[in-house]
């Protein structure tokens, strides 16, 4: 699997589209960290395989942002022109 770093960016990048029936759930004993399974496309879209994700912030408020912007952007309302929303 594709290592997908952006730390000196502050930025996230994911391998796998946003779909309305994707749960992103706590990490366990966590609450900077979300988990969640997904279409991993990094190897190409002819070798697609279910894949758990997961993301830690440096914190709960910033975690909590990201979970949110995430919902906002699963049904298509991407307000914050910083965080962009493809849909396909």
């Amino acid at each position: 699997m594709q290592n997908i770093n952006r730390v000196v960016l502050a930025q996230v990048c994911a391998n796998h589209y946003l779909t309305a029936a994707m749960k992103f759930t706590p990490h366990v004993g966590s609450d900077n960290a979300w988990t969640w399974v997904a279409a991993d496309f990094s190897d190409g879209e002819s070798d697609v395989s279910m894949e758990k994700f997961a993301i830690r912030f440096k914190n709960g408020e910033i975690a909590q942002a990201f979970k949110d912007k995430i919902e906002e952007c699963k049904v298509g309302r991407a307000s914050d022109l910083s965080l962009h929303c493809y849909s396909t």
